[in-house]
């Protein structure tokens, strides 16, 4: 006799083998291997295959509620269970609403394994949880988009008015071309952006190139500036844009006094060319008010703000809507529009020689003789990407036994407190232990993990560092979307405790320790060690 399956509805995702293999799991271990249908509602319809590795029986796509609703009432199911996202936005509602339409066997629960395990054992949803957010979702995108709609209007007036006044008193533009390359967000996405950087000088080397940059990425890009033949750019100017520093849906007053104080010294020197390569609607609007002559600037489809600035950017280049891009993608798409050439990023860093003697002479005075070097970022730039500094106590400790290497801790100034709590928790004896933390500036950091053997990091800008130099590496996930920010070589594993919520915002706790993180063990971290340096066919390890 065949069994009654259960039906999954959420929303189209492209990671669907990765997302929902911890939910397919814990159905199973719950009811046995019961067929599970996976009913996906989506923006649009899917334009390239989803793969599911086999997890569900049948799997459908739909573009509407109505189809869904029909599928839905049409199957013979024991419960219909409806995951919910940790950020419950106006498209959560359709799915809430559909679900209610379609079936009275319905269950609604945050999209965590944590969350399914609870409802299965207590068969207790989520709902009283989900209903207030889902009534209020319409009104809050209603507003957002009110608020896209006024910003839009403010921008276009103010972008009309320059124009028609450029074209009433202006003086022609002279003839060389000067581009401004907007890159205001952190340390990582400038690692990633170097390379864009230095495609764009290749290809226009005529050009007097400035690049816009946060405090937390001028740094790098200014003593890689330093150290690249010819130079990346010729200025660097530093902003920290608000929308950066916090998650800004669309922009208030006290942001858009703060931006417009920012913009006469573009308007009294115009650019030939703008390039703003980050899909926030909040950069499409400052792109645009800079008033390039030619503005590139990425759309991405899902941002009211962004989709209304389109016509007021000369050159705007959609975000893939078919699949998960990776955080330089962006960049990448807008340099293709300019005819830059396929970019090359690893390796993507030079070091420096005086950096390197610096490095060599500490760890010489520090005990190192040339054995096997391990490196341990142990913060991040968020609290809710950090491991933990019992398990990076624990993990010193085993890679103290293990290997015959010196183990260095390392991270930024704001870090030491953490290095010195591990160092002191490790008791790590028998090897060198250097306790390093907020000891090295960015160049000496770069010539350091240039040396090392090995890095063990979480998901971080020093990840993407490691990435750029090629030092193999072991990256420990949380909530991050691997597809859009992992490291871009092909020396690292990760690990990872998929939760079925990955790009969750970090929102699915408000206290204590992030759970997709804390569940990542050392033993789990210590096996993909093993992995990676048994790939060395050169060290012994």
């Amino acid at each position: 006799m065949e069994e009654i399956p259960i039906l999954i509805l959420a929303e189209t995702c492209y990671d669907l083998k990765e997302r929902f293999a911890p939910l397919v799991e814990e159905i199973n271990t719950k009811f046995g291997l019961v067929p599970v249908i996976g009913i996906f509602l989506g923006r649009k319809q899917c334009t390239v295959p989803i793969e599911d590795g086999g997890l569900f029986s049948e799997k459908y796509f739909y573009e509407e509620p109505d189809s869904t609703t029909l599928l839905i009432k049409n199957t013979p199911h024991r419960l219909l269970i409806t995951f919910i996202n940790h950020n419950t936005s106006p498209y959560d509602t359709r799915l809430y609403l559909t679900a209610q339409r379609a079936s009275s066997r319905c269950a609604f629960v945050l999209r965590n394994r944590i969350n399914l395990h609870n409802f299965l054992v207590t068969r207790i949803d989520d709902s009283d949880r989900i209903r207030p957010e889902i009534a209020m979702a319409p009104k809050i995108h209603s507003a957002i988009k009110r608020k896209a709609l006024l910003l839009s209007l403010l921008v276009a007036s103010v972008v009309i008015a320059r124009k028609t006044t450029n074209l009433l008193t202006g003086k022609p533009r002279e003839k060389s071309k000067r581009i401004l390359f907007i890159k205001l967000d952190v340390l990582g996405d400038m690692i990633l952006a170097i390379p864009s950087i230095a495609a764009l000088r290749h290809k226009c080397p005529e050009a007097e190139l400035t690049v816009l940059a946060s405090s937390r990425g001028a740094g790098i890009l200014h003593e890689q500036n330093e150290l690249h033949p010819g130079g990346l750019c010729d200025r660097i100017l530093v902003w920290d844009a608000p929308w950066h520093n916090t998650f800004i849906k669309v922009l208030g007053v006290g942001v858009i006094l703060q931006m417009f104080r920012q913009l006469p010294q573009y308007w009294r020197n115009p650019y030939d060319i703008v390039i703003q390569p980050v899909n926030f609607g909040t950069g499409v609007a400052f792109a645009a008010l800079t008033m390039g002559r030619r503005v590139f600037a990425v759309i991405d489809e899902r941002l009211p703000l962004a989709m209304r600035l389109r016509g007021l950017v000369s050159d705007p280049v959609g975000v893939p809507q078919d699949r998960i891009f990776h955080m330089k993608d962006c960049a990448e798409l807008l340099l293709a529009r300019l005819g830059v050439d396929k970019i090359t990023y690893v390796p993507g860093l030079m070091v420096a020689d005086q950096a390197r003697q610096i490095v060599t002479r500490f760890l010489e005075n520090e005990g190192y003789r040339s054995n096997r070097l391990i490196l341990v970022n142990v913060g991040a730039g968020h609290r809710v990407r950090v491991w933990g500094n019992d398990k990076f106590a624990q993990l010193t400790r085993e890679l103290d036994l293990k290997y015959n290497a010196t183990i260095v801790l390392i991270g930024s100034p704001t870090e030491k407190e953490m290095g010195a709590e591990i160092e002191q928790i490790s008791g790590t004896s028998g090897r060198i232990l250097i306790n390093a933390v907020g000891r090295f500036s960015m160049n000496e950091l770069i010539a350091l993990v240039s040396l090392a053997d090995l890095m063990i990091t979480v998901d971080t800008g020093i990840m993407h560092l490691a990435a750029a130099l090629n030092t193999p590496m072991v990256a420990i996930f949380g909530a991050g979307l691997v597809d859009f920010c992992k490291p871009l070589s092909q020396n690292y594993i990760i690990v990872k405790e998929e939760l079925g919520c990955s790009g969750c915002g970090d929102s699915c706790f408000v206290s204590g320790d992030p759970p997709c993180l804390e569940r990542v063990s050392v033993p789990r971290v210590l096996q993909a060690i093993d992995s990676l340096v048994k790939r060395d066919p050169v060290k012994e390890w």
